[in-house]
């Protein structure tokens, strides 16, 4: 379990349907649970697209203030979470969605409120909650970028176009220099490719300098079900949209887990240091 920003760029490479991908695809064996939260400051595109307007904007980020600090932010933010699904005989599978702002008026006002956030997705209940943070692509840079620095991971989705590279690689190159300096290593930041182009994993793996952690097919029918709450359809789940998106799962588990191991490690070495340290 862990919390796992995904960035966007300039031409919606499909940041949003990516991590609805993930929310719908991603395991939950008894008393799991996984949360969506559209923190991109340019807006929900899950309210007007998956749920295609037909669902109030009465709950969702923009219901937390700065006023709530600590435990009243937990409560305000399980108040807020839309299910999206419930199974009634196993209730505590739920995947849950904390919906974007819809009035840009509060992308100034939760300025406060993003870093408060952060520690409680880092607070939450890692062996039973994965967190998806949806930053789009203005997210993680300013206010809101410290979700994206004190994540487990940092995804960026990128097509494998000409111009979808060249939108990739300065914002790669800004990602590393943050996460370098905020201690993360520059090891949490991963690709998600979008196969639509001439690019191969390989070449975007060569030309941007970051890990392909998981590939996506480029088709639009099945990505529309989830950007824009298109007909399901019977065969959806068993797609190639969903099945590659489940691959990813797997390797996201496996690059967190990784991940988790080495800083524990890490830990543990300083702590034997300053014991030996003491003596």
């Amino acid at each position: 379990m862990a919390v796992i920003a995904l960035v966007g760029t300039p031409g919606a490479p499909g940041a949003t349907t990516t991590a609805l991908a993930l929310l719908r695809s991603w395991p939950l064996p008894d008393g799991q649970r996984i949360v969506l939260a559209e923190c991109d400051p340019d807006g929900s595109a899950v309210l007007p697209g998956l749920l295609r307007g037909e669902v109030p904007a009465d709950h969702g980020l923009s219901k937390l203030t700065a006023s709530a600090t600590g435990q009243a932010l937990a409560d305000a933010f399980w108040r807020q979470l839309l299910y999206l699904e419930n199974d009634e005989a196993r209730p505590e599978q739920n995947r849950m969605l904390l919906a974007g702002i819809t009035d840009h008026a509060d992308t100034v006002r939760l300025q406060p409120v993003w870093g408060q956030l952060s520690d409680l997705f880092q607070a939450i209940d890692p062996n039973r909650t994965t967190v998806l943070v949806d930053l789009g692509r203005a997210g993680p840079f300013g206010a809101s970028g410290v979700l994206a620095m004190r994540a487990d991971a940092v995804l960026l989705v990128v097509r494998g176009t000409m111009r979808g590279l060249q939108a990739a690689k300065s914002r790669v190159g800004r990602l590393r220099q943050l996460l370098d300096a905020e201690g993360r290593g520059v090891d949490a930041l991963g690709l998600v490719l979008v196969e639509e182009g001439p690019y191969t994993r390989r070449e975007v793996q060569s030309a941007l300098e970051v890990p392909v952690v998981m590939t996506l097919p480029y088709v639009p029918q099945e990505a529309a079900v989830l950007s824009d709450g298109a007909p399901e359809g019977r065969k959806f789940l068993s797609g190639k949209l969903m099945r590659s998106a489940a691959d990813g799962v797997t390797a996201l588990r496996q690059m967190t887990a990784w991940r988790t191991a080495r800083v524990e490690s890490g830990v543990q070495r300083l702590l034997r240091g300053g014991v030996g340290g003491a003596r």
